[in-house]
């Protein structure tokens, strides 16, 4: 363990690690994704040498990163995923928002009958990200105030 450090160097290697996790676990979760998963994507893999070269590669990373984690003496951080589902589903929500006939217009005109399709198949994929957003905010809730009963409600 190296102690030359200050708590501030500290946590700007703890990011820069967090950030390398993070990209290791989209990567691998791209790797195993299966061809036919996407609605608008068609996930063309890696033949099986490369995914397994790329594999190793990752796997050479992260132990890479454990040492790095020992010698700096850096501590884990809770993550709290459902503050993590809010946030990514408050930004596709705003994503969204940004496909209404409202902000469509600013690309070109949209004739009033187009905007009314546009927004009576879009308002519903909002509708549910709102949903989706506040059933994880409530479960949040839920378990800070050690009530299970939404938990039995939603499920």
């Amino acid at each position: 363990m190296i102690e030359v450090l200050n708590e501030n160097q500290k946590r700007s290697i703890s990011s820069t690690l967090h950030f390398l996790e993070m990209l290791v676990d989209e990567i691998e979760r791209l790797m195993d994704t299966p061809p036919n998963h996407g609605i608008l994507f068609e996930y063309e893999l890696p033949d099986a040498r490369r995914a397994f070269a790329i594999q190793r590669r990752l796997n050479e990373l992260k132990k890479r990163m454990r040492i790095v984690k020992g010698i700096f003496d850096l501590e884990a951080r809770p993550v709290d995923v459902g503050r993590a589902i809010a946030g990514k589903l408050a930004v596709a929500w705003e994503a969204v928002e940004d496909t209404m006939p409202s902000r469509l217009r600013g690309y070109g005109a949209l004739e009033d009958g187009d905007a009314a399709k546009v927004e009576e198949q879009l308002s519903p994929i909002a509708e549910l990200l709102l949903d989706l957003r506040s059933l994880v905010i409530g479960a949040e809730r839920d378990r800070s105030a050690g009530d299970d009963s939404r938990e039995t409600e939603i499920g």
